[in-house]
């Protein structure tokens, strides 16, 4: 049984409950790429890519959401699925190190998601590393 308004938007209730917003840190430059990396291998959904490094999808999902972490043992497994992936890249933006067509991959899949309005438009290089200098404030 539905709601009566459960497929019209012009009613409040539960439909406004239901509308998924994106978490505090999915802006971050990690989730970011971690979501730029899934597009470019072609997969649409996060269980599916976490299904295909052999994580589960909760615990991707965190990463990908900017409430978890990047573990060596996730690394691992997605360098496995794609062994051009870097750890360079990976954390800290890093893309000298990437082979040239997978730039080019990356590339074209974070204007795809900046265009779908999945993520804003932006860099992916992580500034707040140690040794490197932070973004001003002004």
């Amino acid at each position: 049984m539905f709601h009566t308004g459960y497929f019209d938007p012009s009613v409040s209730g539960i439909v406004g409950a239901m509308v998924n917003k994106a978490a505090p840190g999915s802006d971050l430059p990690l989730p970011r790429r971690m979501r730029i990396l899934r597009e470019a291998l072609g997969y649409e959904y996060a269980s599916h890519f976490a299904e295909a490094i052999g994580q589960k999808p909760a615990a991707y999902g965190m990463v990908e959401a900017g409430s978890g972490n990047l573990s060596t043992k996730m690394f691992i497994a997605i360098n496995k699925l794609c062994p051009d992936i870097q750890w360079e890249w990976m954390r800290s933006g890093d893309d000298r190190f990437l082979p040239v067509y997978m730039r080019k991959r990356l590339r074209v899949a974070e204007a795809t998601l900046v265009a779908q309005g999945k993520i804003r438009a932006g860099g992916t290089k992580d500034t707040t590393l140690p040794g490197r200098p932070r973004p001003s404030s002004t």
